[in-house]
């Protein structure tokens, strides 16, 4: 099902739900998945005037780089992806914690999206990623 999201209009997963508004400042917009209650957050910049942004794949990558080597995670090459939103995203899959990371753009607004499990041997992590990459893909800025 297609659907309009703080902005992002993506396909949601089934079974997924919006637990922004049980958050403790109701930020960041997330979303969480229904078999081990990952969580997906974005966090999304749009341009509004000034001096037009050129964000490129190149830009994406080094914020990708910059972001992942600043968390205590060992993450796997970056996967990316170009076209009318371009993106780039890697995994960290940890003893006790999953992490995803993506990057995207369309040249002028540009989305952070992570998603986090607390039960990386649980398979049904495998299956909320899967679906949380999915998720990922379909954005339309």
């Amino acid at each position: 099902m297609w659907v309009q999201f703080h902005g992002l209009l993506f396909e949601l997963p089934p079974e997924w739900v919006d637990i922004t508004d049980g958050l403790e400042d109701k930020w960041p917009p997330t979303l969480a998945g229904p078999l081990v209650g990952g969580a997906l957050q974005f966090s999304i910049a749009r341009y509004k005037s000034g001096e037009v942004p050129n964000i490129t794949i190149g830009d994406l990558r080094e914020v990708l780089t910059k972001f992942c080597a600043n968390l205590p995670h060992k993450f796997d090459e970056p996967v990316e992806r170009v076209g009318s939103i371009n993106s780039v995203g890697c995994v960290a899959n940890g003893e006790e914690e999953l992490v995803a990371v993506w990057h995207l753009s369309n040249g002028r607004d540009y989305v952070m999206a992570t998603y986090t499990s607390l039960s990386p041997d649980d398979p049904g992590t495998g299956v909320e990623l899967s679906q949380a990459r999915q998720l990922v893909e379909s954005i339309e800025i």
